[in-house]
């Protein structure tokens, strides 16, 4: 059981790096668009999707730092099933909701503003993933519920 343990902390260590280098290098690419749209002032159709870009960034960013926290609890706790990790999945999932609208609205709104010729449409890719995370977010609160159970049996 201690070596399943310290497997599941190595993992969740590995991947809290992961994470850790994914957040920086999309707040360094949000960083990049923002400059982008600042130097292309006389090109305002690129600065208008370059802004469009900054968001999706920022979304990523908030995601691979809210993952970084999971990773964190998994590792302090020894197990994916613990208190707030169900809670931690199900902003993911409400944070990549978010940016299927978020993200389009802002470039079609910057672009719109533009009158340049612009539709509006969701990212589909990204609700549908949205709602598959927070249907595991649902099933990690159950395995939480199991976890307990089962900790307070032995």
């Amino acid at each position: 059981m201690e070596a399943k343990i310290e497997r599941i902390k190595y993992s969740a260590r590995l991947m809290m790096g992961l994470s850790g280098l994914m957040a920086v290098l999309m707040l360094i690419g949000c960083f990049a668009c923002i400059a982008e749209a600042v130097i292309n002032r006389e090109f305002a159709v690129q600065a208008a999707k370059s802004a469009g870009n900054a968001a999706d960034c920022a979304f990523y960013a908030a995601t691979a730092f809210t993952a970084l926290r999971l990773l964190g609890n998994i590792v302090s706790m020894g197990t994916p099933f613990g208190e707030k990790n169900d809670k931690l999945i199900k902003a993911i999932g409400i944070i990549t909701l978010i940016q299927g609208f978020a993200s389009p609205a802002v470039r079609a709104s910057l672009l719109g503003i533009l009158h340049a010729d612009v539709t509006y449409t969701s990212n589909s890719a990204l609700l549908f993933t949205g709602m598959i995370i927070l249907f595991i977010a649902k099933i990690f609160s159950y395995g939480q519920i199991l976890q307990q159970e089962s900790d307070e049996t032995l």
